[in-house]
């Protein structure tokens, strides 16, 4: 089973990322910012992350930055809310 990593600093942005795909088959993996974003990457090794632009601290571009230093194949969607 594939795992994602859902990082979005609102719940119900969250919730409702992780509930869609854990419908599909997937394992949801979630972290509220960045920080725990690239933490929770190293740890877990998951199969993509779908990152929010948008996030308190370290923005999503940061976040990406670090993440694809770990892991330059590393699978990232990037969404926002934002128009």
């Amino acid at each position: 089973m594939a795992r994602i990593l859902v990082v979005d600093d609102l719940d119900l942005m969250r919730e409702i990322c992780a509930r869609t795909l854990e419908t599909a088959g997937y394992q949801v993996i979630q972290a509220l910012n960045g920080t725990e974003a690239v933490k929770l990457y190293r740890q877990e090794h998951p199969d993509a992350v779908l990152l929010d632009v948008s996030l308190p601290g370290q923005d999503g571009l940061e976040t990406l930055g670090q993440i694809k230093a770990i892991d330059p194949r590393a699978r990232v969607a990037m969404l926002t809310s934002y128009l």
